[in-house]
This record gives structure tokens, C-alpha cells and sequence, in this order.
């Protein structure tokens, strides 16, 4: 049976609050866009109660879609499950822990990427995990804080001799 950790809030929220904060700014620009075609002129009050209403819907959705990043450790394997896609190392293929940007990651030699809620893998997904390097490296304090003392410490320490 897998075992499985949610991304962290802490690691989630850094990556999304910019975007929240454009997905807002765009809601009040479209809508002021829209009063001024439409109305031919420019009010405050609908653009501005569109952005209150509309972004932080858009930046909840942002933040639920991110917080299903899921991993997984499954008997022979670790699994990221994220952008639609289930990106699976094999313990085989471990190359060791590594430090990138003040973040440990586990470095493996090869992955497979799988679909996950869809029937095909968008190529442009494809494209960007292997431009950021994430179907070959898991920034695993990105789920668990304490890893070393954890089941993925164990297999860590297992496949490093």
C-alpha cells in the first residue's frame, strides 16, 4: 500500500501568491476592459467588485489545484503526482541527495511520466518538467520536513549503499 504526503503549505503558497495576485490584477483589468467597450465609459464600482469577487475565487482554485500534488512511495518506487502527470522514479535509479538552491533533492538517473487525471500527456507539460529538471530530481522538503526520519529516509538509506 502507498504512502502518501500532501506538498506543503509552506511550500505551496510561495509559488502561488504571485499568481494569485496577477490572476486578480488581470480580473480588474479585463472587467475595466469590459465597462469601457460595453458602457463607453469607466466605473469603478462593477470592475473592482468583479476583482473582489472573481480573484480570490481564481487564487482558491490556484491553491487547491497545487495543494493535489501528491507524493507517493509505492514498494519499488516514488512518485510525484502534479500538472496532470505521475512522474515515477525508480529506487534502482537513485543517484544520491543533492542540494540546489538551499533545497535537498533526490537525484535520480532516469524517471517515467505517466498521465494522470488525463488520456495524454500535453506535450508542453512534457516540455516544461524536463526543462526544470523535475523528472529527474524530487524537492522532497516540498512534502515532508523531516524526510530523513521518515519510510523515504529508509529507502533513501536502503538504495544509497
Amino acid at each position: 500500500m502507498p504512502i502518501s504526503y500532501r506538498i506543503r503549505w509552506a511550500a505551496a503558497l510561495p509559488r502561488l501568491l504571485p499568481t494569485a495576485l496577477a490572476a486578480l490584477v488581470g480580473v480588474v483589468a479585463v472587467s475595466y476592459l469590459i465597462d469601457f467597450l460595453f458602457n463607453r465609459g469607466i466605473s469603478h464600482e462593477g470592475p473592482l467588485t468583479r476583482g473582489l469577487i472573481f480573484g480570490p475565487a481564481l487564487a482558491i482554485l490556484l491553491i487547491l489545484q497545487v495543494r493535489r500534488n501528491v507524493l507517493s512511495l509505492v514498494p519499488d518506487a516514488i512518485e510525484v503526482a502534479r500538472d496532470a502527470v505521475v512522474i515515477g522514479f525508480r529506487w534502482v535509479d537513485f543517484a544520491g541527495v543533492t542540494v540546489e538552491n538551499g533545497k535537498e533533492c533526490l537525484t535520480f538517473r532516469q524517471s517515467f511520466i505517466r498521465p494522470g487525471s488525463t488520456r495524454k500527456i500535453p506535450p508542453m507539460v512534457e516540455r516544461r518538467l524536463r526543462k526544470e529538471g523535475a523528472d529527474r530530481k524530487i524537492v522532497i522538503g516540498n512534502y515532508l520536513v523531516d524526510w530523513q526520519n521518515s519510510p523515504v529516509g529508509d529507502m533513501v538509506r536502503q538504495y544509497s549503499s
